[in-house]
């Protein structure tokens, strides 16, 4: 829909154990023989060698991940090569916007002095002041510019390739965090290796670091998998009761509140981590007092961001904020209650709590939004009232969504990939059969067995409550089931659901319990050695995902390319000489990025949309793509306080594109019929005169000469100033 600003060419050129029994009445020895240390000391040595092993493979995979995005970067772009403005251009779009936040505290006299601008930033939306910190997620690029001031790392990197190099090891991070967290579910090295090599191999739906960086979800995602692990390890059971400690709940709480911090849609993934939770409560998967601890958290997480974003009321109007209480008092309220007395029964008390507490929830959420007076979020309801066909076709915010690849309903092409290797049905076999035994069980509750088969003995052959012990399984397979459906409507969140995925399938191999809990309902028990099947398998699917990664990681260390965009380098070149430092400047949210990152020059509107008036601003401002006199445009340019126009080619003059090119976005907001258009027009549309003004303003003619006068232009851009 808009041109990117960034192009590439071609550069030229078993444990042992031991029975010990000694004779009636043998008085014992105190001395203990050297040789009776053996089998106490050898299962010991067993247990050290896994976790050196388990140690390794997670940091190896953590390493290799970043070092694998670093190199696909440098081969993609000769980044170490390039000028200051060319490595700045290759961050499209929000990246560079970011970027300049974090360059602006580098380059400060000091610190505070840069946090003091931010606060009271007048650059990023000209003619209106805002807060940065208040506005944006960017207290990553405050740690990372704290971090480089502050130690030896300015001696051995610049600015900015410390800052690339360091969401490639965030990236890095989330892929060890993901092996922790499968080897915590199954006990098994070699599952956690499996999971590294599923991850790898379907890199391109399991991250995006590689190519876009410093983007939220690279920070915010590896700091959700750790989360994930400290979740999982909080609510096991018996087994794991040690770790259940003040540590344990401290780096919860740390972890859920930095992963907020890092990220401003948050709000959906712990949306969807307190409906599982929610859920495994319902079904007595879970005690009540490890629900209401984590809840206790997300409330401690949403009041001190609240706080440290300066009073950001999108935090307090998340769903999430109406849920996790609605949720707590349904469940006290309820808790008495058994599933007892038949099926009927069982589902009319269940279904009776869940509607409560959605109304409970709606009360809250509506209650927030009035008294707080919330618009923030309006767009994200529209896209999704739109994605299921209520909204209307025509509205700017929507089609913006609606229109990008990333919010499109997931390909077939993922399903085949992850088919091919073995991913996806192995996921399958885990969520199938993990949603059978709890329905099974659920069913048992409902009602009394003895009623449908006439005696106990039937229900001995199942392994009866096993994710009762095992809910850490179960808060994993129901929290990816949810993401999978978030997945399908907006194919981006497959970076969400992939990860799970990987694990999942990983401990379909690699969980010995669950194996046996399985081999336990045939009669071949006697005679199956589980451990070494599964290091069979294991090992097979190692090697086999291994095979069809290396092409891949093949073709990128031997593919060498360079970034090549002369005309936005010249563009950048040209404000920075030719225009006065507080110089303002209009055109694509994606462009001015760009321009604020280069040249530091005021910008009108940008990139990150969760702002109800800055919507409005870039709905008017783009006007300069509609069908628009010169007077109408001059007119709403200098509302803003506009003194250029950058207007772009390849967007005035982009084929239709089905209605989703922004010149056609922006004709269905104006009620004129698109160029181009197929079919019969949409209700309510008109045919206009009036031409597009990014093309009639080429001829420089008639009342376009009152109000602008051309200063720059190339070949894919045109620079006016407002007279």
């Amino acid at each position: 829909m808009v041109r990117s600003l960034t192009s590439v060419r071609r550069r030229k050129k078993n444990s042992v154990s031991a029975n010990v029994s000694s004779a009636v009445g043998e008085k014992p020895s105190l001395a203990v023989p050297s040789s009776s240390l053996a089998p106490r000391l050898l299962p010991r040595l067993y247990r050290l060698s896994v976790y050196i092993c388990c140690v390794l493979v997670v940091i190896a995979s953590g390493c290799f991940l970043a070092y694998y995005a670093h190199m696909s970067h440098e081969n993609l772009l000769w980044f170490s090569k390039l000028r200051e403005v060319e490595r700045e251009i290759s961050m499209r779009t929000e990246r560079g916007l970011y970027y300049s936040y974090y360059k602006q505290l580098v380059h400060s006299p000091s610190l505070l002095q840069g946090l003091r601008e931010l606060i009271k930033d007048p650059v990023t939306e000209h003619s209106h002041t805002i807060n940065v910190l208040h506005r944006f997620n960017i207290y990553q690029e405050v740690m990372l510019a704290l971090i480089y001031r502050l130690t030896p790392l300015k001696r051995f990197f610049e600015p900015i390739l410390f800052y690339t190099d360091a969401s490639f090891a965030f990236g890095g991070f989330g892929l060890a965090m993901l092996c922790c967290l499968t080897y915590s579910l199954s006990g098994s090295v070699l599952a956690s290796l499996l999971c590294s090599s599923f991850f790898l191999n379907h890199l391109m739906y399991a991250t995006r670091v590689a190519g876009f960086g410093n983007l939220r979800e690279n920070y915010a995602l590896p700091v959700f998998w750790m989360q994930n692990l400290f979740v999982c390890i909080f609510i096991r059971g018996e087994r794991t009761s040690k770790g259940q400690s003040p540590c344990l709940r401290c780096a919860l709480l740390l972890s859920t509140f930095f992963f907020a911090l890092f990220w401003q849609f948050n709000q959906f993934l712990l949306l969807l981590q307190a409906l599982v939770l929610y859920c495994l409560a319902v079904l007595r998967l879970i005690p009540l007092g490890k629900v209401f601890f984590i809840y206790g958290v997300y409330v401690i997480t949403i009041l001190a961001l609240y706080v440290i974003q300066f009073g950001q009321p999108m935090i307090l109007g998340s769903i999430v904020a109406s849920f996790t209480p609605a949720a707590m008092l349904s469940l006290s309220l309820f808790r008495r209650w058994t599933h007892s007395g038949g099926i009927v029964t069982g589902f009319l008390k269940t279904t009776v709590q869940v509607v409560f507490t959605i109304l409970i929830t709606a009360l809250a959420k509506l209650g927030i939004r009035t008294i707080f007076q919330l618009e923030a979020d309006d767009h994200i309801y529209k896209f999704l009232f739109s994605k299921l066909g209520f909204g209307s076709a025509r509205d700017f915010e929507s089609r913006l969504y609606l229109c990008h690849a990333g919010f499109s309903f997931l390909s077939n092409d993922f399903f085949v990939d992850t088919t091919k290797s073995t991913l996806f049905p192995l996921y399958m076999v885990m969520l199938v059969g993990c949603f059978f035994v709890i329905g099974k069980d659920l069913l048992m509750k409902w009602c009394d067995l003895n009623m449908l088969t006439g005696e106990r003995k039937a229900a001995s052959k199942y392994p009866l409550e096993f994710f009762q012990r095992r809910v850490d399984l179960a808060f994993l397979v129901f929290q990816s089931a949810f993401s999978g459906l978030l997945c399908m409507m907006a194919a981006r969140m497959v970076y969400i659901w992939m990860p799970q995925m990987c694990v999942l399938a990983s401990c379909v191999l690699g969980d010995t319990d669950l194996w046996k809990s399985v081999i336990r309902l045939t009669k071949l028990r006697r005679y199956v050695n589980v451990k070494a099947i599964q290091a069979v398998l294991l090992l097979a699917a190692i090697t086999y995902n291994i095979a069809l990664f290396y092409p891949d990681y093949k073709e990128t260390m031997e593919e060498l390319r360079e970034f090549y965009d002369p005309d936005t380098v010249d563009l950048m070149y040209w404000i920075g000489n030719s225009t006065a430092p507080h110089a303002s400047f209009a055109g694509s949210m994606q462009l001015l990025a760009g321009v604020k990152c280069c040249t530091g020059r005021h910008i009108t509107n940008h990139p990150h949309f969760e702002d109800k008036r800055l919507r409005d601003r870039t709905k008017e401002i783009y006007q300069i793509y509609g069908k628009r006199t010169a007077e109408q445009v001059y007119y709403l340019l200098k509302k803003y306080d506009t003194h250029y126009l950058i207007l772009e080619n390849s967007i005035c003059y982009e084929n239709p594109k089905h209605g989703c090119s922004l010149a056609e976005i922006i004709d269905l907001e104006n009620g004129h019929v698109p160029e181009g258009s197929e079919g019969p027009p949409l209700p309510g549309l008109t045919h206009t005169r009036v031409p597009r003004f990014c093309r009639a303003i080429m001829e420089m003619g008639g009342s376009f000469d009152r109000f602008f006068r051309i200063m720059f232009k190339n070949r894919t851009f045109k620079v006016y100033q407002l007279l």
